[in-house]
């Protein structure tokens, strides 16, 4: 699945500005996100989906079922006003700053997630709770951003690069500086140096070059274009790229909407014979947990017979010699007087066992 870089990060945070200042109207839980409808006093209401890690953009959708997630954000975002977003140095990490001193955190990394936290950077509530090592985020907890890209001078990225355990400088540049597969492919192209020599033996020149080129990326002004290939959608890119110059290129409106139907048209098409599988296992494991429950009162309930064998057999043979010799009304009538249920009309008593 195609994910956000952090360069793409720093060209969403620029598409959505439009927001800041805008006021928190309504928020709703997706399938696999959320939803904030803001107010912006100049266009009306617009609609923020947040999908960690697949996509941020503006679009439209309608909530589910309000999640414990949700809950929260509605107790400390609504009516709140977007002061500002930023990008947490050159991490995959987008955070949403709010009225209050209310941040929410955006991870578009591995499995994504999404935080609430205070003034304090404690967290306050999480989409999901996870755990990697020593870093965990689930609520109470102070929120650690993961060890990662820092700082983009020259020295700190040749000091990255040199001290890599990547196999090749491609890998070093899209892991250890952070900018993802596709841009340290166009850096290395845009730089001329061999993609795939040791990073232990990059020079200061080639450092300064790398630092210079992912610098102009940064500064580049989105023309946001979309990659065909044999007429089918492969990618979207922010502004032009060499990586990409032998393929047919479209201009895109809004580089965070073009990435939606990316990250859809490579979505798993859905399989009729496996979803029928699945809800006949899913049925399956329904009649098995019934079964299971049947067992276990079933079995409690012979258990509770076999402890008070005595007093129920000498109750049906007391009223087995009333019947004998009186006839059935008159055991009936014997098995009220002894405070049991009787079924006049079938013939039975009920005798209320405690456990």
């Amino acid at each position: 699945m195609r994910q956000l870089s952090s360069i793409e990060i720093h060209v969403i945070i620029d598409e959505l500005k439009s927001l800041v200042r805008a006021r928190v109207d309504k928020i709703g839980s997706l399938e696999d996100g959320i939803v904030i409808q803001f107010y912006v006093t100049s266009s009306g209401k617009k609609q923020l989906l947040i999908k960690p890690p697949k996509y941020i953009t503006l679009g439209s959708a309608a909530a589910g079922q309000s999640s414990e997630f949700c809950m929260a954000l509605r107790k400390h975002l609504e009516g709140a006003r977007l002061v500002s977003m930023s990008q947490m140095k050159m991490e995959r990490i987008m955070e949403f700053h709010f009225s209050h001193d209310i941040t929410l955190i955006a991870e578009m990394f591995s499995k994504g997630n999404l935080m609430l936290t205070d003034s304090t950077g404690k967290i306050l509530s999480c989409w999901q709770n996870q755990q990697w090592g020593s870093r965990q985020l689930r609520p109470g907890l102070k929120y650690e951003p993961p060890k990662g890209a820092g700082e983009m001078s020259e020295e700190a990225i040749y000091s990255m690069i040199a001290a890599s355990g990547k196999d090749s400088l491609v890998k070093a540049i899209a892991m250890d500086i952070g900018v993802g597969g596709l841009y340290s492919e166009e850096t290395c192209l845009e730089c001329g140096v061999d993609k795939l020599q040791k990073p232990a033996s990059i020079s200061r020149d080639e450092a300064s070059k790398i630092t210079a080129c992912i610098g102009r990326m940064l500064a580049e002004q989105p023309k946001p274009l979309m990659v065909y290939k044999d007429s089918k959608l492969i990618d979207v890119i922010p502004f032009s790229l060499k990586y990409y110059s032998s393929e047919e290129l479209r201009p895109a409106s809004s580089f965070s909407e073009a990435i939606v139907q990316v990250v859809e048209s490579q979505a798993p098409k859905p399989n009729k014979r496996i979803d029928s599988l699945r809800a006949i296992i899913n049925q399956q494991q329904e009649q098995i947990a019934t079964l299971k429950q049947d067992i276990e009162e079933n079995t409690a309930k012979a258990e509770l017979i076999y402890t008070n064998y005595q007093v129920i057999s000498g109750i049906l043979q007391e009223l087995a010699a009333i019947k004998e010799k009186q006839g059935l009304r008159q055991a009936m009538l014997h098995a009220k007087s002894l405070g049991l249920e009787i079924n006049e009309k079938e013939g039975t008593v009920a005798v209320e066992l405690e456990k």
